[in-house]
């Protein structure tokens, strides 16, 4: 192995002399580097570091699975009543956790659950806003573990119990794209 991660067996080089006798080396063979033997130091600053690509770091399926992921923002909702919304998706979604955001001061405490289709609770799936998030800019959240898959074409609710005469929040759905 040479100081700069070829195998030495691998590479070959001729010395190529030109009509103004001005000598130039040309790389005749292949060559092999070894998994990360370049460091990102050695690497100019715009160059990317592909070292563990030959380990199979980067593959179709964590590419697909990375793309499933999705951020979806409903609101500002009125939580000042009780009320439900309803949120539908175009494809089959996992419910992985939402995030209540107050965009209106509340007066009092108020609390918010997230249901599947069917109009039932997921589990995990609510939270209270209370008087230390009454005010513009605080959040809560939940993260459900069951009964949070949610079909194609179908919608979850999001419901406030009312208990509050004022205020409004955002409601950030963090999902996973299901086949």
């Amino acid at each position: 192995m040479s100081k700069y991660g070829f195998r030495d067996n691998k590479i070959v080089t001729e010395r190529v002399t030109t009509d103004d006798l001005a000598a130039t080396t040309k790389v005749i063979g292949t060559s092999e580097i070894e998994d990360a033997a370049i460091s990102a130091a050695k690497l100019a600053s715009d160059a990317v570091e592909t070292a563990k690509i030959k380990d199979s770091a980067v593959t179709i399926a964590k590419l697909e699975s990375a793309l499933q992921k999705g951020i979806l923002s409903v609101g500002p909702l009125d939580v000042s009543g009780t009320t439900v919304w309803y949120v539908e998706f175009p494809f089959k979604v996992q419910i992985d956790k939402v995030i209540g955001v107050v965009t209106a001061t509340l007066d009092a405490t108020t609390n918010i659950q997230v249901k599947n289709a069917a109009g039932t609770m997921m589990t995990d799936g609510s939270f209270n806003l209370t008087s230390s998030e009454y005010s513009v800019g605080k959040f809560k959240s939940c993260s459900p573990s069951a009964n949070n898959e949610i079909a194609a074409d179908a919608s979850m609710q999001i419901v406030s119990d009312g208990a509050t005469s004022s205020g409004s929040i955002l409601a950030v759905i963090h999902f996973t794209r299901k086949a």
